[in-house]
């Protein structure tokens, strides 16, 4: 669900994604949509947001147990960092706190991607003001 908002928020970025072609990687879409970002290109939860996907590749890649569990070490520490460490510790089980991380980079995606949304509107507003010709021909359909 991240790497498919992460899609979206590019996607509705660019002006033509039909020509963003090829696999990107998930760390090369969190740094894509970071540069994107007005305000929050700095913001810790980036780094939750890829401690998500590492736990999450270990998981279903790894089948080294104690890999398994230094990998969540990893991740929880970055939920205690990042979330309120007493709200991670009332999820002690790992699914759990993965499903408490996970929705917490969506709840920070979202508002990224309204910011983008804003963004990309007033951009539209600015390209009919500077470029009208550009829509003189949807004003005379």
């Amino acid at each position: 669900m991240i790497e498919q908002t992460l899609t979206r928020i590019i996607g509705k970025y660019v002006h033509h994604p039909n020509h963003i072609t090829g696999r990107f990687q998930f760390p090369q879409r969190v740094r894509l949509a970071r540069s994107m970002s007005l305000d929050e290109a700095d913001n810790s939860m980036w780094g939750l947001i890829l401690a998500v996907n590492t736990l999450r590749n270990n998981i279903a890649h790894s089948l080294d147990s104690q890999e398994r569990q230094k990998a969540y070490q990893r991740f929880k520490q970055v939920c205690d960092s990042e979330m309120k460490e007493s709200a991670c510790q009332k999820f002690d089980e790992p699914h759990l706190l993965a499903s408490l991380a996970m929705a917490h980079c969506l709840d920070f995606l979202q508002g990224f991607e309204a910011e983008n949304d804003r963004f990309k509107e007033c951009l539209n507003t600015m390209d009919k003001i500077v470029n009208p010709h550009r829509h003189m021909a949807n004003v005379n359909e």
